[in-house]
């Protein structure tokens, strides 16, 4: 930041029409040129050197080496006070006294100084550094909300102190509501989920990944961050979490020179975590892959592996039906089951990709078998496409109905965080668009999945709401029949938003993308759907994408494969 302030300055003083002479010299001045004019014939052109000629010079006798003005006169030297050093001067530092060794911003003050949301706590210390200052704080600087206070997000976070009031379904969330696509900590334009550098200092640039040149360093050493990393050199630079002086994986420090994520401690099937009936959190978050291919079972998409794997032992608590469910989990899962314990010698006896409900968001994993009381079973958890998470949901049940068992009104969250609802029917029709419902919990967003799927229709779907194929912040569209044949499919688009997805559904579900005016069906092109309508509504079944974005060279082989 010093460094910063400091070339800024320069360039400041560099461009002012007098030259100013520092108390330090300031490096890449260009040279003073005072104009001259041709003397009249015989007049010495400039006799004390100065390079303002004799005709012009109100100072003869400047001292040598002096700077002058334009006249040919002595400037004094202006010298710049920063008693703080921290690169900002004296008359624009709003705190003259940062503690050593803290980072000031562009007004001179470090983060235990400032308090940027106004709450009253500073940002050093503040766990909700965007918080309004109207709103009642704890000691964190968090939001106390009101506990009866409507949440129409269902994200725990009640609307009152909600800064983030459109927050996707079931996202982590921090006390203002916001899940990490939706803030930007350091303000610098980058959302928190794709930003590399979190702390990034007021005012500086970024690059796409949310890093400045004091974060990453600049080529040749020329920035605050000094010079430009270089991986496996030994010495641990800007942008870099470790560099152990080589470029191999695996050793706890990557090939890029980031710290690498010790393994989950069932990361293998020879030492796996004991699962039991109910929900308990997971992470595949450093995970490899040990457990065997399987072509048999786990082929969904062309990808027979079940990647980045962690492993579970569980012993069947009853004689009949159990599910293994990973809905709620928040990233791509894949699973397998095995009957009995130890590394598998036999292929899976079950397998899932993405089986948690009809919604176009699913794509966590749930399977179901016929178990015996007293029965081992391995559980096998990894990531589709190596896709790996830390906020994982594992649920098993054995020989429980959460529909029409229960007490909770379908209507309305359970308050002890329990599944299903007291109408089967209902229950039974929420569960086979959102499995989450009745494996995990019947939330907010599950009542207001049965408002919409039990009823006449969703609220949001009226009249005058909205054109079905634009998106937009608010829920639902004004084609009434349209907007509750996408809601039924995904409730999102009726409970949250109308988004990109929503509009590629009415597009494909209502304005008939499989018609004569669509393109070839054999042949890949720009627009959604076929002219076949046959063939058409063959293929986008088993790959929604042909009909809702683009008919690629993907949908015209499968055309080929299953049309002709």
């Amino acid at each position: 930041m010093l460094m910063k302030n400091w070339m800024h300055l320069s360039k400041q003083l560099c461009s002012v029409a007098v030259v100013t002479v520092l108390a330090l010299s300031i490096a890449g001045c260009p040279a003073t040129t005072p104009p001259t004019g041709d003397p009249p014939p015989g007049q010495t052109l400039d006799a004390d050197g100065d390079g303002v000629i004799d005709a012009d010079d109100n100072c003869a006798d400047t001292p040598e080496g002096a700077t002058v003005g334009t006249d040919g006169c002595e400037i004094p030297a202006v010298v710049i006070e920063d008693d703080d050093s921290d690169g900002v001067a004296n008359d624009d530092d709003d705190c003259p006294n940062p503690p050593t060794g803290e980072l000031a911003n562009a007004s001179g003050c470090a983060a235990s100084e400032r308090d940027t949301d106004g709450d009253g706590v500073n940002d050093d210390a503040d766990q909700c550094p965007s918080t309004p200052s109207t709103v009642t704080i704890d000691a964190s600087g968090c939001p106390v909300g009101d506990p009866e206070a409507e949440d129409g997000d269902g994200d725990g976070v009640g609307d009152d102190i909600d800064q983030c009031l459109s927050t996707p379904a079931r996202a982590t969330v921090d006390a203002n509501g916001c899940s990490d696509t939706e803030r930007d900590t350091d303000g610098d334009g980058v959302m928190d989920a794709d930003d590399t550098c979190s702390e990034t200092p007021d005012g500086e640039t970024v690059n796409g990944d949310g890093c400045s040149a004091s974060q990453l360093g600049t080529p040749g050493g020329g920035g605050p961050g000094g010079p430009t990393a270089v991986c496996g050199n030994g010495s641990v630079e800007a942008g870099e979490g470790c560099d152990d002086g080589n470029t191999n994986s695996g050793d706890g420090c990557s090939s890029v020179c980031q710290a690498e994520v010790a393994g989950p401690t069932n990361n293998s099937c020879g030492s796996p975590a004991i699962a039991e009936d109910g929900t308990q959190d997971f992470s595949t978050i450093g995970a490899t892959t040990d457990g065997p291919d399987e072509p048999a079972m786990c082929d969904f998409f062309g990808r027979t592996q079940v990647e980045a794997d962690v492993w579970y032992t569980y012993t069947a608590t009853c004689s009949g039906e159990v599910v293994v469910s990973l809905c709620g989990s928040n990233f791509d899962t894949k699973m397998a089951v095995y009957d009995g314990v130890g590394c598998p010698s036999n292929a899976a006896m079950a397998c899932s990709d993405d089986d948690c409900g009809t919604a176009k968001g699913n794509i966590e994993s749930r399977v179901s078998f016929q178990a015996a009381q007293g029965d081992e079973y391995m559980i096998r958890i990894g990531g589709f496409n190596s896709a790996q998470g830390d906020g994982g949901r594992l649920t098993i049940t054995c020989g429980a109905s959460a529909c029409g068992t229960t007490a909770n009104d379908c209507f309305g969250a359970a308050t002890d965080g329990s599944s299903g609802c007291d109408d089967a029917t209902c229950c039974d029709t929420v569960c086979a668009v959102d499995q989450y419902c009745c494996d995990v919990a019947w939330d907010s967003f599950c009542a207001s999945e049965a408002e919409g799927l039990c009823t006449a229709g969703w609220p949001t779907c009226q009249v005058g709401i909205g054109s079905c194929q634009i998106p937009r912040e608010n829920g639902g569209c004004g084609t009434v029949d349209c907007c509750n044949t996408v809601c039924d499919e995904d409730p999102f688009c009726c409970i949250n938003g109308w988004d990109d997805n929503c509009v590629n559904g009415a597009n494909s579900t209502c304005f008939l993308t499989c018609g004569a005016r669509s393109g070839d069906c054999f042949t890949g092109h720009e627009d959604a759907g076929c002219n076949a309508v046959s063939c058409c509504e063959l293929v986008c079944p088993d790959d929604p994408f042909c009909c809702e974005t683009v008919w690629d060279a993907d949908c015209a082989t499968k055309a080929n494969e299953v049309c002709r």
